[in-house]
């Protein structure tokens, strides 16, 4: 465990067994890596009532939508989406005369009220945890895309 960044001892492995220490999604992933079993068998086998299944789909509905938030904030750096969102509001009569030098991503941006580079710095910071990775490698989600 020390070798994977976990400070475990003899005294925190007792902890653990005897149920006065909890575990961290990370720690419990690098468990089932020292013992080679899979993290999933070790929640799920301990879990009677069902709550660590339905957690894990829970985390799995969350690690999902925040994918579906990234490629949705990739759309609002595709220009040719950005035209159609900007044909759209002029079409309908929403937008009257641009000022000049106003690009067509400034002006989707401001007219969607988003400001994505906040979001995509909380998105990062969010899913470079060392335990959001983990919850994903053990649902087998990749992060990577």
């Amino acid at each position: 465990m020390q070798a994977r960044g976990h400070r475990f001892h003899q005294a925190t492995i007792y902890k653990v067994e005897s149920g006065t220490r909890r575990v961290s999604v990370g720690e419990a992933a690098a468990l089932a890596e020292v013992l080679d079993v899979p993290l999933t068998s070790m929640l799920i086998a301990k879990d009677p009532t069902g709550e660590v299944e339905r957690a894990l789909h829970l985390v799995q509905g969350v690690i999902e939508s925040h994918q579906e938030l990234r490629e949705g904030i990739a759309g609002l750096e595709d220009e040719k989406l950005l035209r159609e969102l900007v044909d759209a509001i002029e079409r309908d009569g929403l937008a009257t005369d641009l000022p000049e030098g106003v690009s067509v991503i400034q002006l989707a941006r401001a007219v969607s009220g988003l400001d994505v580079t906040e979001l995509e710095k909380k998105l990062d910071r969010i899913q470079s945890s060392k335990n959001y990775r983990a919850a994903a490698d053990v649902l087998g989600i990749n992060l990577e895309q």
